[in-house]
């Protein structure tokens, strides 16, 4: 039985490729979006008349069908997906995969703000389905709007699954220097996986409090729970000893655990950070570090004085509020 639902399929060398990710299959409605030659005119069903705007493609999805928008890039910036608004992705098992190299930093699948925009959008996108695949594209905000905050992609949802995404929030001079802004905040998100992803920007300054990746608990009070981020890279240039990779300072903010697995957290910038994450006493959950790697700041937390390094070398913390393992 055929998985992909356009004429002839898609194929490799014979092979069909098209139909399933990892070994999953998805069954669903296959959408196919090209900013650069695409148009919201066309039926978006196969690569010959892509749609044009990721805001009309996640229309088109159906809840619960694993229906799937495949962004096609074009090897540069020109096929970006502008959004002028907040793409809330609310719709369950709908996918959103990337067409391009998966180069991990800066892939040229691409999401981000409208041309000439001047106002940030806080969050760019905001998840609150369950259930979905995003995979193989990078996303970027740098607006530059100094009243507010660069909020990048926020997850409220459950069970998703990231692989290849790379998060390039404070992508601009004043949204790195802006305490609130992040890359990506877990608002009672909850065993979400993120698998191979990149999480922030080396390119401007930071010299705020602000976080690669912020754990909170939502405004029903349920706390972001059994997240993994496996084989990923945190990556910043800071130029003040404040700048976090991970915030979890908040009561109540996590439950269960976070665990990152075969991390590197990288800051090449001026100043060593006094510590990588902030860690409430009474968050409600402990944050695992299995062989990570951290440079340019002195101590994963407060709540340690060892931090593991290249070698392998083993860090556990105080309290019982962060561990890392070797």
């Amino acid at each position: 039985m055929a998985l992909t639902n356009f004429p002839n399929g898609l194929s490799s060398f014979g092979v069909p490729v098209v139909g399933g990710i990892g070994g999953i299959p998805l069954t669903g409605i296959w959408y196919f979006l090209d900013p650069a030659n695409g148009s919201d005119g066309n039926e978006g069903t196969s690569p010959e008349n892509p749609l044009a705007t990721l805001a009309y493609a996640y229309s088109k999805l159906r809840d619960g069908k694993n229906d799937v928008i495949v962004l096609i890039g074009d090897g540069s910036t020109a096929a970006t997906a502008r959004l002028s608004e907040q793409l809330v992705w609310a719709k369950d098992a709908a996918h959103l995969i990337g067409q391009t190299a998966p180069s991990m930093i800066a892939q040229r699948a691409r999401i981000s703000t409208a041309t000439g925009a001047t106002a940030n959008i806080a969050n760019l996108v905001n998840v609150t389905a369950q259930g979905c695949i995003f995979a193989n594209f990078s996303l970027f905000q740098g607006v530059g709007e100094a009243a507010t905050a660069e909020c990048l992609w926020q997850d409220a949802g459950e069970r998703n699954y990231y692989g290849n995404v790379a998060f390039g929030g404070m992508g601009s001079v004043n949204g790195a220097a802006h305490a609130d802004s992040y890359s990506l905040k877990l608002y009672g998100g909850s065993e979400n996986l993120f698998d191979g992803c990149y999480f922030g920007t080396d390119t401007r300054d930071r010299d705020a409090a602000n976080a690669n990746v912020l754990i909170r608990k939502n405004a029903s009070n349920v706390a972001a729970t059994r997240n993994v981020f496996r084989n990923c890279l945190f990556s910043m240039r800071a130029t003040d000893t404040d700048p976090l990779f991970v915030n979890a300072n908040e009561v109540g903010g996590m439950d269960r655990f976070t665990l990152f697995q075969n991390c590197a957290f990288i800051n090449s910038g001026t100043s060593t950070l006094t510590v990588a994450m902030t860690i409430n006493a009474a968050q409600g959950g402990t944050i695992v570090l299995d062989k990570c790697t951290l440079v340019g700041a002195s101590n994963w937390s407060a709540n340690t004085t060892v931090v593991q390094n290249s070698s392998g070398a083993a860090a556990i913390a105080d309290g019982g509020l962060a561990v890392a393992i070797s």
